[in-house]
């Protein structure tokens, strides 16, 4: 005849198992059940929420290109696959230049650019920008084209990028004005995720000035490069109109 405590046993997965335990285990999968529904709720409303934002960023650029006389342009947005044969840096200077009209947004202290701009990514880089984008979210923080474009540089660019950037550094020439010659290399200097140490900026920036202005900055001898961008500056305007 069973035993008492036999008789409160039953089949769990093919072995005798307590009554006691058969509800323990209940109760962890339906806790497992309610956590996982809760994480996929919460996955699909972020995914709704970033697609609202972009829908909302395209709609307001929309609205400013047809203020603006942006109805007529003809060549679509650039695109971005992330894949090898593909340039970021050249495809973040085609947006910018595309959107160059539009450059209050594309600067501004919001998520707007770079959610309308992520309607042109490819599925492997459009991943990226969820990933980017749920920390953002969590900590309150904007989703800024600047930090975007940082968060891409990453995975996407080349192994000996750094190599090639200080090569363009050093091969940069003056061939106008100062300004121009300025803005040239703060671009490329921006890029770089290895930092330069003053001295390293300032010899890269005298060596592509014009040897009338480089002559003058290496007798000034500046320790950093502001200072040296600002003698520059002040030369190219006494001696050549900027």
């Amino acid at each position: 005849m069973p035993s008492a405590s036999s008789a409160d046993a039953h089949t769990f997965f093919g072995q005798g198992v307590p009554a006691a335990d058969t509800s323990m285990f209940q109760q962890l999968f339906a806790i497992m059940a309610q956590q996982n529904q809760t994480f996929q709720s919460a996955i699909q409303a972020q995914m709704q929420q970033t697609q609202m934002q972009m829908q909302q960023a395209q709609a307001q650029f929309e609205q400013l290109m047809l203020q603006q006389g942006g109805r007529h342009r003809k060549k679509e947005p650039p695109s971005y696959e992330g894949k090898i044969d593909e340039d970021l840096e050249l495809w973040i200077f085609d947006t910018e230049e595309y959107y160059a009209s539009n450059c209050a947004i594309m600067i501004a202290d919001s998520s707007d650019f770079a959610a309308m701009v992520s309607r042109n990514l490819g599925t492997t880089v459009l991943n990226r920008y969820r990933t980017f984008s749920a920390p953002c979210e969590t900590e309150g923080r904007h989703k800024t084209w600047s930090l975007f474009k940082h968060h891409l540089r990453a995975p996407f660019r080349p192994r000996d990028f750094e190599y090639n950037l200080r090569e363009c550094l050093f091969e940069l020439k003056q061939s106008g004005t100062i300004h121009d010659y300025v803005s040239k290399f703060q671009d490329l200097l921006s890029q770089t995720e290895i930092p330069i140490s003053e001295l390293e900026k300032r010899f890269y920036f005298q060596h592509g000035l014009r040897t009338e202005t480089s002559v003058k900055i290496k007798e000034e001898s500046p320790v950093t490069l502001a200072a040296a961008v600002e003698q520059a500056t002040n030369f190219e305007f006494a001696h050549f109109d900027g």
